[in-house]
C-alpha cells in the first residue's frame, strides 16, 4: 500500500491528476516548491519538501533535492529505522537539456532521485514518464498494489531514461578530441558524426580531405576483417562488403590476389592490412585509385594516398538501430573450425562471416575468387559467387554462412568442380544434402556455429 510520495517535476502538466487520485487513496504528497505551487493551483494540497529539508532552495536554486532526509526515504530497507516514513512513490520528471543544450538544464537531483529509486524499486514505485499516470493510477484502481514485476519495468524506464540524458550531456561536453565532426553522413542530406566511446577519436585518419561516414564504415569492416589472420592479409571493402581478401607470405603478395578476385568491384575501395606495407606495397596501390588505406602503423616513408591506423579497435558490443532503440549483442568473434583445416577452408569460414546474409565465399590458393551477399535467397548466394568465381573455383573450398536446406547448392558446386563445402548443420535435409555430397565427390565438412550479419 501506498502511503506517502515524492513530487519534483520539470513538465508539471498533467501530474495533478495522479496527485488527486494519490491523495484520494490517502497517500500523503511532497513536493518541492514549484511542483507544489502548481498542484496546489490545480486543488492538490501537497506538502513543501522543505519541511523535511530545513531549507526551500540554495544555491539560486541549484539545490532542491540533494539532501540526507529525503534519500534515506528512498533508499531505505525494511529493517531501517527509515522504513516507517519511507517514500512509497517517486515521480520525476528532468529538465529538459536536448532541448536547450544550456548547462543550468543540466539535472543534478532528478537524476539522483531516478536512480535511487529504481534501485529500490522493491519497496518504491519510480515514475519519470507521463504516460505512466494512467498506468499507476489504473493498477491502483483494479488491484490497489503495483505488482513487483510492473515496478522492475518502471525502474528499467527510469535506468534507461538517465542512460539517455547523460549521452546527451556527454556529447554536448565531449572535447573536440571525442567527437568528429563529418561532411555529412551517408548521404549528402543527412548530418554526420563519429562519436567516440573512449577519451579520443580511436584512430589517426592522414588525408588531403575530411575523413567520411562511409570511409570509417567500411575502414572498420574491412580491419577487423584483416584482423582475423596472423599472416600476412589484406582485404578491399566496397560500400561494407569485401570484394577481395587474401592472405600470403607478404602484404604485396596479398595485396595482389585480393585486386584480382574482383578488380573491377575494387575501384574506388578501401584496403586494409594487418601488417605493416613497404614502398613496394604502395607502389603496386599507386596505379589503381583506393579511397583510403588501413594499416596497422605509420611507414617510415610518405606516399600520397589517404590512410587511417586504428588505435583501439576491440569493442565488447555490437550495436544496431531499430524502431525507437537499439539491438545489443556480442561481436562475433568466435571461430570453431579447426586449425588442422588447410588454408583455404579457414580463409573461406573465416571471411564469410564478415559478409551481409546469405553470403557465400569460394577461395582458392590463399584467396576469395569469388564473394556474394546480401542475397535473400541461399542458391542466388552460391550461382552469384560461382559465376563470379568461374574457372577459378575448380578445385577451391566454398563456405557458407548458414546451412543449405536442399541438395541444389551442392550440385551447383560440384558443377564448377568445387572440392570442399563448409556450412552449418542445421537443417531437416542435413542427411541429404550430405548423401548427394558424398555421391558427387566433394567434401561436404558440417560446423557447429553460423555466421549471419544483417
Amino acid at each position: 500500500m501506498l502511503k506517502r510520495g515524492l513530487f519534483a517535476l520539470s513538465d508539471k502538466t498533467g501530474s495533478e491528476n495522479l496527485a488527486k487520485f494519490l491523495l484520494a487513496k490517502g497517500v500523503e504528497i511532497y513536493a518541492t516548491d514549484g511542483t507544489a505551487s502548481y498542484l496546489e493551483s490545480k486543488g492538490a494540497k501537497v506538502k513543501r519538501l522543505s519541511l523535511l529539508t530545513g531549507f526551500s532552495n540554495k544555491c539560486g536554486g541549484r539545490v532542491k533535492t540533494l539532501n540526507e532526509e529525503i534519500f534515506a526515504r528512498i533508499l531505505c530497507r525494511p529493517e531501517d529505522p527509515e522504513f516507517k516514513e519511507k517514500f512509497d512513490i517517486v515521480v520525476v520528471d528532468l529538465y529538459p537539456f536536448k532541448k536547450s543544450k544550456n548547462v543550468e538544464n543540466i539535472d543534478i537531483g532528478g537524476v539522483s532521485l531516478l536512480r535511487a529509486a529504481a534501485k529500490n524499486y522493491e519497496h518504491v514505485v519510480v515514475v519519470c514518464e507521463k504516460e505512466d499516470y494512467a498506468f499507476i493510477m489504473n493498477s491502483l484502481k483494479d488491484n490497489g498494489e503495483i505488482s513487483l514485476e510492473e515496478r522492475r519495468f518502471l525502474a528499467f524506464k527510469a535506468f534507461r531514461k538517465t542512460m539517455l540524458y547523460d549521452f546527451e550531456i556527454s556529447f554536448w561536453l565531449s572535447p573536440p578530441e571525442g567527437v568528429l565532426q563529418l561532411r555529412y553522413g551517408e548521404n549528402p542530406h543527412q548530418r554526420g558524426f563519429f562519436y567516440s566511446l573512449a577519451d579520443r577519436i580511436p584512430f589517426r585518419y592522414y588525408g588531403d580531405k575530411p575523413i567520411s561516414f562511409n570511409n570509417i564504415l567500411d575502414a572498420y569492416r574491412a580491419w577487423i576483417l584483416v584482423k582475423e589472420f596472423k599472416d600476412p592479409a589484406c582485404a578491399i571493402i566496397k560500400h561494407a562488403a569485401p570484394c577481395g581478401v587474401a592472405v600470403s607470405k607478404t602484404p604485396e603478395e596479398a595485396f595482389l590476389k585480393a585486386f584480382e578476385c574482383d578488380s573491377l568491384s575494387a575501384y574506388g575501395g578501401i584496403v586494409a592490412f594487418n601488417t605493416p606495407i613497404t614502398e613496394d606495397t604502395i607502389a603496386l596501390m599507386e596505379k589503381r585509385f583506393f579511397d583510403l588505406i588501413v594499416i596497422p602503423e605509420r611507414p617510415a616513408f610518405e606516399f600520397k594516398k589517404r590512410f587511417l591506423i586504428p588505435e583501439k579497435w576491440d569493442v565488447e558490443w555490437d550495436l544496431k538501430v531499430a524502431f525507437a532503440g537499439f539491438l545489443l549483442q556480442n561481436p562475433d568473434d568466435t571461430f570453431l573450425l579447426s586449425e588442422e583445416f588447410d588454408r583455404d577452408s579457414i580463409l573461406a569460414f573465416k571471411v564469410v562471416k564478415h559478409l551481409y546474409s546469405n553470403a557465400i565465399a569460394v577461395v582458392k590458393d590463399g584467396a576469395t575468387v569469388g564473394l556474394c551477399g546480401g542475397q535473400p535467397s541461399r542458391i542466388y548466394a552460391v550461382r552469384i559467387a560461382l559465376e563470379r568465381a568461374g574457372e577459378r573455383a575448380k578445385g577451391g573450398v566454398l563456405a557458407s554462412d548458414g546451412f543449405f536446406p536442399f541438395p541444389d547448392s551442392i550440385e551447383q558446386a560440384y558443377q564448377y568442380g568445387i572440392k570442399r563445402v563448409i556450412a552449418p548443420k542445421g537443417s531437416k535435409r542435413d542427411e541429404e544434402v550430405k548423401k548427394r555430397a558424398d555421391e558427387l565427390g566433394i567434401e561436404l565438412v558440417f560446423v557447429e556455429e553460423r555466421h549471419f550479419r544483417h
